[in-house]
């Protein structure tokens, strides 16, 4: 098997992005130094910080500005800040991310939730459905100056066909009907003129509905999120998405005779027109979960996964939002969100707290 290699092409683009990080490493270390800048609010020095990045390092004073680490660095250097902590024997890792959450599921919990996530450490999270009129205001509240919670980005609505499993017969309602590729268009649309940071397509819709809800949300610049539909394969799917929740309906994608239980799934979608959405859902699941190991296809079992990583990975990159509304400091908090220690910090006692030795659970 030969080395990968690159073109000369390849090699000036690899060039340019260790350059700019480098810039923009040096910009953060020196930002805290000029003469005129205003102190920063925080440092924590002599803690070890530990990051996937850069692994462990010892002895570090890590800067904070508002809610934004600004510097870490070797401790000893002089900082200007209003206050200091000492992290001797303590540990420093990033915020967490929560990828997959939704805010309004439970009107009991939803108002404890931003402080609940703080207090694990998970300083961002991706709220993957909700009613617009529902979620909306509370992603409002979450974003407001001085609202002590996680970052948030949300999808609005699940898109789901023309019946809607989370219709609120049941359990909660926070996905709408798209039976058709016109209102598909139309409900895409409304969501990206409000605001929402992805979509996410949901298990009911047909395969026509879901290419106009991929066209349309690629034409607003909108990053996607899908549960695999129950009638489509994986492999189908997970080009055109983001992202794919869950591991249900993939596996099908495995199995011997995939196509024969496909085309069982789509005659039962559309079988009894009265049967709710998620009882039908359900009765699918039951009818064709988890085949034995005799039923996996020999070379399906290993070869179907590998296509559907290959692009669901590439892509997932794209999951933070490239802008529309925000202004040029949100986007760039953002755009560093997932690199070592750069990113959010939380105030309000959850960041300091975050240095005592936690109790084993």
């Amino acid at each position: 098997m030969g080395m990968p290699m690159l073109d000369e092409q390849g090699l000036r683009s690899g060039a340019t992005v260790k350059v700019r990080r480098l810039i923009g490493a040096l910009v953060a270390l020196t930002a805290g130094c000029a003469p005129d800048a205003p102190p920063a609010d925080l440092a924590i020095e002599n803690v070890t910080v530990i990051d996937a990045a850069n692994g462990v390092r010892e002895n570090q004073t890590v800067v904070v500005r508002g809610d934004t680490i600004i510097s870490v660095a070797d401790a000893g250097a002089a900082a200007n800040v209003l206050e200091t902590v000492d992290g001797t024997g303590r540990y420093l890792i990033p915020g967490l991310w929560d990828m997959h959450v939704h805010l309004t599921y439970d009107d009991v919990l939803t108002p404890a939730m931003p402080g609940l996530f703080l207090s694990w450490g998970v300083t961002s999270v991706r709220d993957t459905g909700g009613l617009l009129d529902e979620v909306g205001p509370v992603v409002e509240a979450m974003r407001a100056e001085g609202a002590i919670a996680p970052r948030v980005f949300f999808a609005g609505p699940l898109l789901d066909g023309e019946r809607v499993v989370y219709d609120g017969q049941g359990r909660p309602e926070i996905g709408i009907s798209n039976p058709e590729v016109e209102q598909a268009r139309g409900n895409v649309a409304t969501l990206a003129d409000a605001g929402v940071d992805f979509i996410k397509i949901y298990e009911m819709v047909t395969p026509e509905v879901f290419d106009a809800l991929a066209t349309a949300a690629e034409q607003r610049g909108l990053p996607i999120a899908a549960h695999v539909p129950l009638s489509m394969r994986a492999r189908d799917v997970a080009p055109r998405v983001n992202s794919m929740e869950h591991l249900r309906n993939i596996e099908m994608d495995c199995a011997a005779g995939a196509d024969q239980l496909l085309a069982t799934r789509r005659a039962l979608l559309v079988e009894d027109p009265e049967e709710p959405g998620a009882t039908l859902r359900a009765r699918l699941h039951s009818l064709q979960r988890g085949p034995d190991r005799d039923g996996l296809h020999p070379a399906g079992a290993h070869v179907a996964p590998q296509r559907l990583l290959a692009p669901s990975v590439v892509r997932a990159r794209r999951l933070v939002p490239r802008d529309r509304s925000r202004t040029g400091r949100d986007r760039d908090e953002m755009e560093v969100g997932g690199r070592g220690m750069a990113g959010r910090a939380t105030r309000g006692g959850h960041g300091l707290r975050s240095l005592e030795p936690s109790p084993r659970r």
